[in-house]
């Protein structure tokens, strides 16, 4: 029996690993990191935070918004659940600063005075 009579019509066809499947994999990462890390700096950005309530009320004193906040916005929830993945890609940002030890993100805004 040939290996393709096995296949159910409409199935994806089996992936075969190696080389090839684990390059994919990496580039599959790399580009949901780098989503992740553009739509964090989009969420945290002092314009978006004029308008977001839920998130600027979630900040704490030094302006840390948890993860589990984070993992609550659609755009970011589309993205990922995983918590580690929101923190790794806050952590390859210019724009962002990343407090592991109690799982929270802040932007880096400077202060405008008068």
């Amino acid at each position: 029996m040939a290996e393709t009579e096995n296949l159910v019509e409409g199935s994806p066809a089996p992936v075969e690993l190696g080389d090839s499947a684990d390059k994919q994999s990496s580039e599959d990462v790399r580009q949901i990191l780098d989503s992740l890390r553009k739509e964090l700096e989009n969420v945290l950005s002092r314009a978006n935070l004029a308008k977001e309530v839920q998130i600027a009320a979630a900040m704490n004193s030094q302006m840390y918004v948890p993860i589990n906040t984070l993992l609550s916005v659609p755009a970011i929830a589309n993205l990922t659940a995983d918590p580690s993945k929101v923190l790794k890609a806050a952590e390859e940002s210019s724009v962002l600063t990343v407090d592991k030890g109690s799982m929270k993100v802040k932007p880096n805004l400077k202060v405008r005075r008068n």
